[in-house]
């Protein structure tokens, strides 16, 4: 009965607002992709600025992509900048490379691949988030990609 009753609502329609209903539908899912597209080249551009960032040894520059509640594993933001400073110690290069980024709603988590580089040797490869994953959970605050963390306090 249901099914009938669909069907000539359907049918009874004129087919332009059919066709127009359709075509929403079909928009929003391509505008929802679009957005989330632009998203993650967002979030891909953060993790750019930390690798130049790195070059020039500025863990100053690297913690502005950094939220202030950053936690992660136990580190917060302030613990997260000693780390910058002796990695930028340690090596002269950082190369991330973005495998993939997923987002839901104000929070995204990049799955990456990150090599460290001295004078003379290549560090890695070192996978995303399960090595450490300090680069790899970020929060969308102010119009903005930040690094936060897992959130883990332990």
């Amino acid at each position: 009965m249901k099914k009938v009753m669909i069907f000539q609502f359907l049918h009874g329609m004129p087919c332009k607002f059919l066709v127009f209903i359709i075509s929403f539908f079909l928009f929003s899912c391509l505008s929802s992709s679009k957005d989330e597209d632009i998203q993650r080249s967002r979030i891909a551009n953060v993790l750019q600025k930390i690798e130049e960032s790195f070059r020039q040894a500025n863990w100053d520059t690297i913690m502005d992509n950094y939220h202030p509640d950053f936690i992660h594993n136990g580190r917060n933001y302030h613990t997260q900048r000693i780390v910058w400073r002796e990695r930028t110690a340690l090596y002269n290069r950082l190369e991330i490379e973005v495998i993939s980024i997923e987002i839901l709603e104000d929070y995204a988590m990049a799955k990456l691949i990150l090599y460290y580089y001295d004078m003379t040797t290549q560090h890695g490869p070192f996978i995303e988030p399960e090595y450490i994953g300090d680069m790899s959970f970020f929060y969308y605050d102010k119009g903005q990609w930040l690094i936060y963390g897992n959130q883990d306090r332990d």
